[in-house]
């Protein structure tokens, strides 16, 4: 079954006792991207990630998964899911070949297919040692391999970068990247280090107690309610500078601003654009070019989040 909208989520809710984690939580992930699940601990992003395997049934709301509600087609819905929920486990006395051969014998898959998930996470020259002399990013690396096995087109991460050092991380980046390329697969990954997720996704959703408080995607666009919320590095190329602190000190919108050249750059939210072109214009301030500098993502998530919880940002 050919499928461009790989995961829907609408309206997700789930309660532990009378206390509400999930709200009306909704998100869409297309064909071969890769989207960043963030927020600070204890947000919902594990609980989310449960909901979709079927670790955890949701109180409310809809999971499609390539066309299959989770609830009415779980079968058909989760054959198109690989996942890592925490860490990954495998016989530590067998090798990395031996364990995903476990693996393919369920699926019904031929040895080819072990050795082609080996060589995707670069793993097929130590295929043969025994996992308990694998490190922590070769451990992971592996966990990935058994998870797209069955070719799934949905990958499922949850914290994946958790204890590796940079090297194993920039590594990881890489390997998922190729997944992408390679399985033709969108990956639905959860992390606490900002800075990596905005290197590695295509689009970024924050989540707060729960809320999809909004989606950012990486090449710059801002989606949703963090438009409102976020302050932009506003361009405005001018004519002439002449008297313009003058002018400027009486303008109610943004009176945070700085020169350079012919441009005036505000700081401030993207409501506020038509409001000062429109007080620069009647100033006899003729205004030839706008442009708008996007937040970083680690900007973005202070911004949004209040900058609560004890989430890791490097």
């Amino acid at each position: 079954m050919k499928c461009t909208e790989i995961l829907r989520l609408n309206k997700l809710n789930k309660s532990f006792g009378k206390k509400r984690i999930i709200k009306d939580f909704s998100l869409q992930l297309d064909e071969s991207k890769i989207m960043g699940l963030v927020g600070p601990n204890g947000a919902g992003k594990t609980t989310i990630m449960k909901m979709l395997v079927g670790l955890i049934k949701p109180a409310g709301g809809d999971i499609n998964i390539c066309g299959y509600n989770i609830k009415d087609d779980y079968a058909k819905a989760i054959r198109n899911v690989g996942a890592i929920i925490e860490v990954p486990q495998f016989y530590k006395y067998m090798t990395a070949y031996q364990n995903l051969m476990q693996y393919a014998r369920m699926y019904n898959l031929p040895k080819s297919r072990v050795f082609e998930v080996l060589k995707i996470v670069g793993l097929d020259h130590r295929m043969n040692d025994k996992v308990r002399k694998y490190s922590l990013g070769m451990n992971q690396r592996l966990g990935i391999a058994q998870a797209i096995l069955h070719e799934p087109k949905l990958l499922i991460l949850d914290e994946p970068t958790n204890g590796l050092d940079t090297a194993a991380v920039i590594e990881l980046r890489a390997y998922l990247k190729k997944i992408v390329q390679h399985e033709h697969c969108s990956v639905l990954i959860s992390s606490h280090i900002l800075s990596e997720m905005e290197k590695l996704c295509d689009e970024i959703a924050i989540i707060q107690n729960g809320e999809l408080i909004g989606v950012k995607n990486t090449s710059g666009a801002i989606e949703d309610s963090m438009t409102d919320a976020i302050e932009l590095m506003i361009n405005f190329k001018v004519k002439s500078i002449d008297n313009i602190d003058w002018i400027l000190s009486k303008n109610p919108y943004s009176r945070n601003y700085k020169i350079q050249q012919n441009f005036i750059i505000f700081k401030s939210t993207i409501d506020s654009i038509p409001k000062i072109n429109e007080y620069l214009v009647k100033n006899n301030i003729p205004v030839y070019e706008i442009k708008t500098e996007v937040s970083s993502l680690e900007s973005i998530f202070m911004n949004v989040t209040g900058g609560n919880g004890n989430e890791k940002i490097g």
